[in-house]
């Protein structure tokens, strides 16, 4: 078996699975990645032959084709998941590897920008006429952009929705290239309490546009009347304002929430982030909906609507 048939196999192993089902964001990661960086450098190899020495040739290959420390280290994964992913009838693997790491020597993964909105950017964007209070929202929740993206206007219980009466939005789901799915993880499933000026604000705009929560309608539509795509609006204005990506107003909000010492329960709950130790899964902070809207209302939003 080479990789050339076993990625084949991976990938469809991947989308029928019942347990933790692959996004097809993350499918299409793993198909660009074994077209362009996989497959044409080892593809014929036999899984059998292919150790540590083997692999530790073809993290080379890709360094000297310049690509990230971060891109080679998400490929090498790739391509052990794909030897994993060759098991007998009865589940068990057919070439167990023991990778040894410190011989494989990948170059480490450091110095990441993770960059956030400046306050000159912040105001710029929020003057934006088009897109200003969809910018708000963004600097205002946390919300990742496919969430913002497939904003209804109502109490739906299966998407994602603003509920005006309660001041909090439903995230169910989210939006990827114009499809509506589940969102990015488990924990992104939540509630995220509104800060009341946004609240109002949003009041406003959804009467402005006559919008009515029986008609299921997305809150931000394009002036065609159709729902608001993420390439136009980094074509037409985030780009522009100099902002490196969507997910800078998410840390906005973050950091924001932890500078107005907002309990860390509820800020992993606002944020969609997993519980990770047992002290997070006994904490039932986040059901205790009187004091995530104290907390909404004394952190504030970090800027003026």
């Amino acid at each position: 078996m080479n990789f050339v048939e076993q990625s084949e196999v991976f990938l469809a192993s991947r989308t029928a699975r019942n347990r933790n089902p692959v996004k097809e964001s993350t499918m299409t990661s793993y198909r660009s990645r074994i077209k362009n960086h996989i497959l044409p450098a080892i593809g014929p190899l036999d899984l059998e032959g292919f150790s540590n020495g083997a692999m530790k040739l073809f993290a080379q290959g890709l360094s000297i084709k310049g690509l990230a420390p971060k891109t080679i280290l998400e490929t090498v994964v790739v391509v052990k998941q794909i030897v994993a992913s060759a098991v007998s009838q009865d589940g068990d693997y057919l070439y167990p590897r023991q990778w040894n790491h410190d011989f494989i020597d990948l170059p480490p993964v450091t110095g990441q920008k993770q960059p956030t909105v400046s306050p000159a950017q912040l105001r710029a964007a929020l003057a934006d006429k088009a897109y200003g209070l969809f910018y708000a929202l963004l600097a205002g929740t946390g919300l990742r952009i496919g969430e913002a993206l497939g904003l209804r206007y109502g109490s739906l219980s299966l998407r994602t929705a603003w509920k005006p009466n309660d001041a909090l939005v439903d995230v169910r789901t989210a939006l990827w290239r114009n499809r509506e799915g589940s969102p990015k993880t488990v924990a992104a499933v939540r509630q995220i309490d509104l800060h009341p000026d946004l609240n109002v604000r949003l009041k406003d705009y959804v009467q402005d546009l006559g919008l009515s929560p029986t008609d299921e309608d997305y809150v931000f539509m394009s002036p065609a009347g159709n729902r608001l795509c993420e390439s136009t609006i980094r074509k037409e204005s985030l780009k522009p304002l100099g902002i490196e990506g969507f997910h800078c107003f998410r840390r906005f909000r973050l950091t924001n929430l932890r500078e107005q010492r907002v309990p860390e329960d509820l800020i992993k709950f606002w944020m969609g982030h997993a519980k990770i130790g047992t002290t997070d899964l006994y904490s039932k902070m986040s059901e205790n909906l009187e004091l995530r809207k104290t907390w909404a209302e004394k952190a504030g939003l970090g800027f003026s609507l």
